[in-house]
C-alpha cells in the first residue's frame, strides 16, 4: 500500500483566520478555537445514536467506523465522516451521506456546503484523510476512482476555495492511502499536474 501525503502551500491571506472564538458550538459546548477546523474522514460511518463504550450493532461496519473515529477526534473537534453507505445511520453533523467522487452540480462540495451551513460548521478544512481498510486494489479503483478520479477534483476545488466557502485551510493535509493500482491511476489522471502544483 502507498500513502500519499499532500500539504497544502499557504496561499495569500484570505482573511478567513478567525483566532480565539467564544461561539457556541452545534453540540452547545463553548469552542476555544483551537478545534474548529473540520477534520474529513472519507469512506467512514458515524452512528451519532452509538453511545461510546457500546456493544450493541458491534458487527456492524458503521459502528466500527464510528469507534474508531471517536477514538480519533475525541470530543474537541469537528469531524464529518462521509459515506454513500445505505446503512441506518441518522444524518447528523458529524454524518454526511454523499459520494465523494461526486463532481457534478449537486455533487459531493455542494452537498459538504449545505451540511456545514445546516450545522453551523467553520467551513475550513484542517485534513481530509480516506479510509484504509477493507480496500482490494480493483475495489478501489473502481469506488474511489469513479467519475474520472473525480475524488481528486474535489480535493482540488477544496484546495482552491476560500472563506466563507467550503475549503482546505492553508497548510492543511490530505491524507490518500491508497493501493498501488489506485495509485497509478491517479497519478496518470488529468488532475496529478494541479495536484502537484499545490
Amino acid at each position: 500500500m502507498i500513502l500519499i501525503h499532500l500539504l497544502l502551500k499557504a496561499r495569500e491571506s484570505t482573511g478567513d483566520s478567525k483566532g480565539p472564538i467564544g461561539d457556541t458550538r452545534v453540540d452547545g459546548r463553548k469552542s476555544n478555537g483551537n478545534n474548529h477546523e473540520i477534520s474529513l474522514a472519507l469512506a467512514f460511518t458515524f452512528n451519532a445514536n452509538l453511545k461510546p463504550g457500546s456493544c450493541e450493532d458491534e458487527d456492524e461496519g458503521f459502528a466500527r467506523d464510528t469507534v474508531r473515529l471517536n477514538e480519533l477526534w475525541g470530543n474537541e473537534s469537528v469531524g464529518i465522516a462521509v459515506s454513500i453507505v445505505e446503512a441506518d445511520v441518522v444524518t447528523s453533523p458529524r454524518f454526511l451521506r454523499s459520494d465523494f467522487t461526486a463532481t457534478r452540480s449537486g455533487g459531493f462540495i455542494e452537498a459538504l456546503q449545505v451540511h456545514v451551513n445546516k450545522y453551523q460548521l467553520e467551513p475550513s478544512i484542517r485534513e481530509i484523510f480516506l479510509d484504509y481498510l477493507w480496500m482490494p486494489d480493483s475495489w478501489a479503483v473502481t469506488k474511489y476512482g469513479k467519475n474520472e478520479y473525480g475524488l481528486l477534483s474535489n480535493i482540488l476545488e477544496l484546495g482552491k476555495g476560500i472563506s466563507p466557502s467550503v475549503h482546505i485551510k492553508d497548510g492543511g493535509v490530505v491524507i490518500l492511502p491508497i493501493p498501488w493500482q489506485f495509485y497509478h491511476g491517479i497519478v496518470t489522471s488529468v488532475h496529478w499536474g494541479g495536484l502537484k502544483q499545490r
